[in-house]
Parts: C-alpha cells; sequence; structure tokens
C-alpha cells in the first residue's frame, strides 16, 4: 500500500519498477513504461517502487518524496512526467524549492504540497520500498519485474509489451 498504481488491477500480469527519479538511467526507462502504460494498462497492472540511490544521486530523496506528496493529491503520473523531463534541472540543486514550483505548476494545493514535502511525511514509506528491494538483492535501478521475470537497466516499449503479452498468455 501505498505505492503509485495503475492499470487492472485483477490483471495476470503484474509489473513492479523499483526507480530513482535522479538516475539517468531510470529517466530513459520512464518513457518506455509511459508507452506501456497507455497501451496496457486495461491489460496489466503497475506499480511503482521508490530506490533512491542517495550514496550517488542527492536530491534522489526530495524527489521520491515530492513526488509521493503528489500522490496525494493524484497527481504522481503526471508529477513524475515534469521529474524526469526536468532532471538537469532540480537534481543540481541543494534546496527543494524546484519540487515547490512543479507543484505550483501542476496545480496542486501547494499549501498541502509543501507540508507534506519539508516534513518528509512519507519518508517511511520510501524506507519501506528501499529495504523491501535490497531484502530482493536489487541495488541498481530501474529494476522491473514483471511477475517473477526480473529485467535490470532500460528495457525498451517493445520489450516490456513482449514480457507482458507473455504473461498474460499464460
Amino acid at each position: 500500500d501505498g505505492d503509485a498504481k495503475i492499470g487492472n488491477a485483477d490483471s495476470k500480469a503484474k509489473i513492479i519498477i523499483f526507480s530513482d527519479f535522479e538516475c539517468p538511467y531510470c529517466k530513459s526507462f520512464w518513457d518506455s513504461l509511459r508507452k506501456t502504460i497507455e497501451a496496457q494498462k486495461d491489460k496489466a497492472f503497475f506499480v511503482y517502487k521508490h530506490l533512491p540511490l542517495r550514496s550517488i544521486h542527492s536530491q534522489a530523496d526530495n524527489a521520491a518524496l515530492a513526488s509521493v506528496c503528489a500522490m496525494e493529491q493524484e497527481k504522481f503520473w503526471e508529477y513524475g512526467d515534469k521529474l524526469y523531463a526536468s532532471q538537469a534541472e532540480w537534481s543540481k540543486q541543494k534546496s527543494t524549492q524546484k519540487f515547490k514550483d512543479y507543484a505550483r505548476a501542476l496545480k496542486l494545493d501547494t499549501e498541502k504540497f509543501n507540508k507534506c514535502l519539508d516534513e518528509k511525511k512519507y519518508q517511511e514509506q520510501i524506507e519501506a520500498s528501499k529495504d523491501e528491494a535490497m531484502g530482493l538483492g536489487i541495488s541498481g535501478t530501474p529494476a522491473i519485474f514483471v511477475n517473477d521475470q526480473f529485467s535490470s537497466g532500460v528495457i525498451s516499449a517493445d520489450d516490456l509489451k513482449a514480457l507482458i503479452e507473455e504473461q498474460l498468455a499464460k
């Protein structure tokens, strides 16, 4: 619970993604993911989990927190689009101001969003997601499960669709 989800929850194809908004490989994969979600959301179920790689990405935690604060207002996917599109801009910052600017641009309730971000309301949830990934032996992003099939790194929308179709055919 508490993860971003989209699609058909009753599907035989469940896709779980562990990702980091500051990871350049995750940024490349996001386009494949979004295309696949658009084409397959009636057939498959997608879950986005956070794995901020703090040791190499200084804003990964803040980006994850901001996205969950946006999810609180039902704007996770749109906020994720903005984070990846603007990755070069906010990843060089030391503050959370850009994240707040994006919330305003997406017409979120900025008072609620800013409080959520400033208080790190969902830090425990992000830690739980990270712990889950570590328990599965995952140390890099993106990490993708299509049911029990694991893929590490960027995969194309066509390859992701093929993995989903394979699971649906079972």
